[in-house]
């Protein structure tokens, strides 16, 4: 049997520990920008779509509206006519914030759609054509939409950082009795190192007394 050498682990067990830190770091931060927007659900809308200019041909967007977060897709592929060739935008792909989003469709009879617990989800896909006073739009569109309520993912954010706290707890009581940190053997006659799993010895735990 092939022995993993001990400095691979090292490093293998210290990537797990910055990946899991990491993972930490942003579900608090997800946490805090959901709450803050749940907060602030009456005043302050923020949306953040990502498209590929050509008429908005494909489009990704979020949006926190006062009943959860918006999740939209939005795809047109068909024949776009320009009145100014200085109006046509290049092929590229944009980034676009709003401090108001004003999103949430009125679904139409044509929509799919469904409504539970305050999700809503509205898929569509048919032929349109749309004039503006810019453009014309002949062709196929597509849209989905999916709507979530901000108190699950408030919950969803808040799992990670709830687990951490129950594992800081943990190792705080052990401390505080003289346990291992990562096991929980009883310490009070080591000094250095648990002879169980071989964690050292932090300071309390190690001249602990019964």
């Amino acid at each position: 049997m092939t022995r993993i050498p001990k400095g691979l682990m090292s490093r293998c067990s210290l990537c797990r520990r910055i990946a899991i830190r990491v993972l930490e770091g942003v579900s608090l931060i997800m946490l805090l920008v959901i709450s803050a927007l749940w907060a602030a659900r009456e005043s302050w809308q923020p949306s953040i779509r990502l498209g590929y200019e050509e008429g908005w041909t494909r489009d990704y967007s979020v949006a926190s509206l006062p009943i959860g977060v918006q999740f939209q897709y939005y795809s047109a592929n068909g024949k776009w006519e320009w009145l100014r060739e200085e109006d046509k935008p290049e092929r590229a792909w944009s980034f676009r914030f709003a401090a108001r989003s004003g999103y949430l469709t009125d679904y139409p009879r044509s929509w799919f759609k469904r409504s539970l617990l305050g999700f809503r989800l509205g898929v569509y896909s048919g032929t349109e054509s749309i004039p503006t006073p810019t453009y014309s739009f002949d062709g196929e569109v597509s849209q989905c939409e999916l709507l979530v309520p901000h108190w699950f993912l408030a919950a969803a954010a808040a799992i990670i950082p709830i687990l951490r706290l129950g594992r800081l707890h943990r190792r705080y009581r052990r401390r505080r009795r003289g346990m291992c940190v990562k096991c929980g053997y009883d310490l009070r006659a080591t000094k250095n190192r648990c002879p169980e799993c071989g964690t050292p010895c932090e300071s309390e735990a190690g001249h602990a007394t019964g």
